[in-house]
């Protein structure tokens, strides 16, 4: 239970980036209609079909598909920190949510460029559920390391103390304005 965010949101993220990169793949013949009617609210998308090309349907099922990919790999290493190894899942986590709202960025863009009634609020809501997922997980990912410190350890006590004597004594040399003996012993 203690990784359930860290686990369900990337697969949230993972299943909507790879219907996407689907209906991007499904629309190869140049037409991403499916795409804009996906994210648009009901009622707003125009009547017509948007001529986009075969190019710009396989970049965008490229980059949802490089989005879903790494959502995919943020799973695999909030599973493998539940089992104890100690992968560098905060960079996967950026990676991931940075991709995808570049994604949304660049399909904000195009339905700028074609004119989509509608795909303004749905992708901006969509840029904002990004943010509040990643800062959720940045949230959870914190509470989980901080929890797996020791603040106990007697090393870390042994080095808190040297460290506050050594400043103590750096101050009171200061405060007397002596010069420090490099010989003392604390």
């Amino acid at each position: 239970m203690r990784r359930i965010i860290g686990i369900f949101v990337p697969a949230y993220w993972m299943a909507f980036f790879g219907l996407l990169a689907l209906a991007a793949m499904a629309e190869a013949t140049g037409e991403v209609f499916a795409i804009f009617q996906a994210l648009s609210f009901p009622g707003g998308f125009l009547d017509s079909r948007i001529p986009a090309g075969p190019l710009l349907s396989t970049v965008l099922a490229f980059g949802f598909s490089l989005a879903s990919v790494l959502f995919l790999w943020m799973i695999v290493t909030a599973v493998a920190q539940m089992r104890g190894t100690r992968p560098e899942s905060d960079e996967i986590a950026r990676t991931a949510f940075g991709v995808a709202a570049a994604m949304m960025t660049v399909l904000l863009a195009v339905g700028a460029i074609f004119i989509v009634r509608g795909l303004f609020a749905s992708a901006s809501l969509q840029l904002l559920a990004l943010l509040v997922s990643y800062m959720a997980v940045q949230a959870e990912q914190r509470r989980t390391s901080d929890s797996n410190r020791h603040p106990g350890e007697p090393s870390e006590i042994t080095a808190r103390v040297m460290a506050v004597g050594a400043a103590h004594h750096s101050m009171l040399t200061r405060i007397s304005g002596r010069t420090s003996n490099r010989d003392e012993a604390f």
